[in-house]
């Protein structure tokens, strides 16, 4: 009868040592794999020392070091990565500024854009806006301050009334010497330009929102005055 309390002692280590080590290849689980295998070091310790099941005790005792080793260093991994996640996240807030006035640089991504003007009219004899509206003219200077190329286009750009409605730009000959075409900037290029729309009349609720990307709905919203 003794004999078998000494050797429960050793299978104890060995059953919780294989457990351990199964458990330590899995995120956060890997932490009940820690006590798991801090446990089955202790059992094969006591066993080793009652002089019994030596052969259990010592299969525990390796595979409950393993598996602590392993344990910590996937606990330590993810700490590593959930604060390079934060940092990152911390970063892009500090650097970007999604809402902003006109004639302020707002921030979205590697894209700084600045409303410098907004100009209203009724059109000429070739072109008129719809009863009721007229068009806005807006001035706009994107910088690329990335590391990478940056691509532009006129469609980037939305207008949003005073209704919540939003729309894209309106096909028109009156800017045509000033008009923003779509293109390319290098690192640190900048490129100015017009974009019309068709809003109503004396709307003083408007709003500019650009998003380049397709892959991103976040958007960077400059009130026009």
């Amino acid at each position: 009868m003794e004999d078998i309390k000494k050797s429960g002692f050793g299978t104890a280590s060995l059953v919780l040592g294989i457990i351990a080590i199964c458990f330590s290849f899995i995120p956060v689980v890997s932490y009940i794999s820690f006590i798991l295998g801090i446990l089955a070091i202790i059992f094969a310790i006591v066993s080793l020392s009652k002089k019994a099941s030596k052969g259990l005790a010592i299969a525990g005792l390796i595979l409950a070091i393993v598996a602590v080793f392993i344990a910590y260093s996937m606990h330590k991994g993810l700490e590593t990565a959930v604060n390079e996640i934060n940092t990152a996240i911390d970063d892009v807030s500090k650097e970007e500024k999604v809402e902003c006035n006109q004639g302020e640089v707002g921030i979205l991504g590697d894209s700084a854009v600045t409303v410098t003007k907004v100009e209203k009219s009724q059109g000429n004899s070739w072109n008129n806006p719809s009863s009721g509206k007229e068009f806005v003219i807006v001035y706009v200077t994107i910088e690329n301050r990335g590391n990478s190329n940056l691509s532009y286009n006129p469609y980037d750009f939305k207008m949003q009334n005073s209704q919540g409605q939003q729309e894209s730009m309106t096909f028109t000959t009156i800017d045509q010497d000033t008009e923003l075409n779509s293109g390319e900037l290098i690192p640190g290029g900048k490129i100015s330009g017009t974009i019309t729309f068709e809003q109503p009349k004396g709307d003083t609720g408007l709003t500019l929102i650009y998003n380049n990307s397709i892959w991103s709905s976040k958007e960077l919203k400059i009130k026009l005055q």
